[in-house]
């Protein structure tokens, strides 16, 4: 597996005439490879973050008793990765998942007050993320990261509600975020 996400997917409908039998095992013959349509190939697929976390981790994600403790989970666990609309999905359980991440009650307000942001694929966010020299956040994607706020301006310094603020260190005490702009939406 590639650290950024594998590099083919494929879709073949199987029929008789394209399989070849060789020793009572089927492989695709030249037939079925020639009807082989190409979703991705030598391109990367969106990484899925539940996979290259510790399979301990995930464990404790997906035991944790509802979506919206998972999704807040992920956002703390998997700081400064890109986080798939899927895996958002995966660990929101409901049909309109995406409502676990917004502010208003979902992890960006939840995360606030830890100096977590979460990021989204808003033209602003991208900025923020750019300035901050983290993971930019691609179409449908989320990259959460702690932020304190920074003393003078400077590479790896943003200005977010008129203060200035960096990417935060370990044993950097906790500070509430601030809220992020993303009034404008890439397309």
């Amino acid at each position: 597996m590639d650290p950024q996400g594998e590099r083919t997917a494929t879709v073949l409908r199987e029929t008789l005439d394209q399989l070849y039998d060789r020793d009572s095992k089927r492989t695709i013959s030249a037939v079925g490879r020639a009807s082989i349509h190409w979703i991705f190939k030598d391109d990367l697929l969106p990484p899925n973050i539940l996979l290259r976390l510790p399979r301990s981790t995930v464990d404790q994600l997906m035991a944790l008793p509802n979506g919206q403790q998972r999704i807040d989970q992920v956002f703390r666990v998997a700081q400064k990765m890109r986080i798939g609309r899927g895996v958002i999905a995966t660990l929101g359980r409901q049909d309109d998942y995406m409502k676990r991440v917004r502010g208003n009650g979902g992890s960006r307000t939840r995360l606030k007050r830890e100096g977590i942001i979460v990021l989204g694929d808003y033209e602003e966010h991208k900025r923020i993320a750019e300035a901050l020299g983290i993971p930019v956040p691609g179409s449908g994607e989320f990259v959460s990261v702690r932020v304190v706020p920074a003393a003078k301006a400077g590479k790896g310094i943003i200005e977010l509600e008129g203060c200035l603020w960096r990417v935060a260190k370990e044993g950097d005490a906790v500070v509430e975020a601030p809220d992020c702009p993303h009034h404008i939406k890439r397309t």
